[in-house]
Order: structure tokens, then sequence, then C-alpha cells
């Protein structure tokens, strides 16, 4: 059976497991958001707690901005990440990111977001946004390919 995220299990008919399961419960009792949201914010933790392991995974709601979102850690001693769960189909603003930003990310510097966007089969991309510019981490592994290259090209001019 295929899922919509974009419509709440409740309005599918039929019986869900995910209608019993407690997060969503949890999340339909904050009433901060729509049915359907609350079930994307479901699917982006699951994705996240079962799939992606990471650790101190928990939703969060805003009523201020009226949102759902989740919160965890991607591996042991990783600072604590903010996941906005959003549809495939929804669309979502500079402005209310940057808004979202300044609300979650109180005392992080720089301010980041990780925009999870989960598509109808369940599908979860994350995108990760910063406030500003931030200077990418360094690759794991660095290979001496550019070393090798220079002693060609000495090698050549030499002869």
């Amino acid at each position: 059976m295929s899922v919509n995220v974009t419509t709440p299990p409740a309005a599918r008919g039929g019986t869900l497991w995910v209608l019993n399961h407690p997060k969503y419960k949890e999340l339909l009792d904050l009433k901060v958001a729509e049915d359907s949201e609350a079930f994307t914010t479901l699917v982006v933790y699951l994705d996240l707690l079962e799939v992606r392991c990471w650790t101190e995974v928990n939703t969060a709601a805003s009523r201020e901005l009226g949102l759902l979102y989740v919160t965890g850690r991607p591996a042991e001693g990783k600072p604590l990440t903010v996941v906005l769960p959003v549809s495939s189909q929804a669309s979502v603003s500079h402005c209310r990111i940057h808004e979202i930003m300044k609300h979650t990310c109180v005392g992080t510097e720089p301010a980041s977001v990780t925009l999870a966007i989960a598509e109808s089969d369940s599908t979860v991309v994350y995108y990760r946004l910063t406030d500003g510019l931030v200077t990418p981490e360094p690759p794991d592994c660095v290979e001496d390919v550019d070393n090798k290259q220079w002693r060609r090209r000495r090698r050549r001019q030499l002869r």
C-alpha cells in the first residue's frame, strides 16, 4: 500500500499501524499543526531514529510558529541538530526558514536547520541550511594526487 505523506492516515480510510503509534498520537495531542504535518513529522522521526541511527531523537513543537520539528544528534558527541519536516508538495519561503532558525537555533553558531523533505513513498531527503556562509569541513581522506602530478611535470621539464 502506498502512503501519501500529504494526506493524513485518518483521511485515507483503512486501518494503518501509524494511527496507533504513540508518537503520532503525541504529535496530534499537541494540536499545533494539521494531521498531515504530524504524519510527515512522524515519518522523519522514524527515519532518523531507526534508519539513520541518530541519538537523542525527540519531537518538539512551537505554538508561536505553528510547526512541529525534530531534534537529535547524528552521532555521539555531535551537536544537537534541528530538523524541519516538510512534504515534497509544501513550499517554504526563505523568510519562513530564517524565522524558524531564529526561534529554534538559540545559542548555536552559525544558526542552521536541516530541511527534511518527505515524499509519498516515505523517502526522505535532507538539506542542511545555514544562516550565512559556512566553511566546508575538510574531506576525510585527502589523496596526494596533486603531488604526483607535480612530480610528473617536474620530470618532463628536467628532460
